[in-house]
């Protein structure tokens, strides 16, 4: 199986998704979009991963986000999977013509509980990292599956093989870390059990959507 993954900026962190790809001996080929790399081609892929554009990112040129969306429309309408994760969920949301209002762009916990059943076995509630408060009018095509406290969606299901996720769990211990040093956050005394908790998630998704 291709795996290609869309990737913003140089500070994303792909370790799970790499663990995840490297246990089951897929293909993985990364764009580095920020080094002005081609995006992929549907033929050539068998399933899509787009990553967030960093906080610290320049923003994400038009004409780009444009052909960005484009790709992920393919993708969905030949029935391969998609993660789409931060900007990523965004662009799967409007690829359908959902819509995404970005309210505020910062580094906070976020708590997000499980809304539906469809992926079986995913904890009812998840702790993890976000970069942006979001308002996301989800396609006629989604389903929610993660809400926050105030009921805003933070992540959805397309057609059981497309998520979007606007949230992190890809973030090993140390990513966290260094997240949680930079930006002077502060550090959560159960953080090997939320990255546990995270990573079986993740991982779950990821074979879900691939199946």
């Amino acid at each position: 199986m291709k795996i290609s993954i869309l990737q913003h900026n140089s500070l994303e962190d792909l370790s799970l998704i790499k663990e995840w790809v490297d246990d089951n001996n897929f293909e993985l080929n990364i764009y580095k979009l920020y080094k002005e790399d081609s995006l992929p081609k549907v033929v050539n892929t068998d399933m899509l991963i787009i990553m967030d554009n960093g906080m610290n990112s320049e923003e994400i040129s038009s004409s780009l986000a444009d052909s960005e969306r484009e790709l992920v429309l393919g993708t969905l309408m030949a029935h391969k999977p998609c993660l789409g994760i931060g900007f990523g969920a965004h662009l799967l949301s409007k690829a359908l013509n959902g819509n995404v209002k970005v309210i505020d762009k910062k580094l906070c916990w976020k708590g997000v509980n499980k809304t539906t059943k469809i992926i079986p076995n995913l904890p009812e509630k998840l702790k993890a990292f976000s970069s942006n408060e979001v308002k996301i009018q989800l396609p006629i095509e989604a389903i929610p599956m993660f809400v926050d406290n105030s009921d805003n969606v933070q992540g959805f299901i397309i057609n059981e093989n497309a998520i979007g996720l606007n949230f992190h769990l890809e973030l090993t211990k140390d990513s966290l870390m260094k997240l949680i040093d930079n930006n002077k956050l502060d550090a959560n005394k159960d953080l090997d059990n939320i990255v546990s908790e995270n990573k079986q998630a993740l991982f779950k998704m990821l074979d879900y959507i691939k199946s």
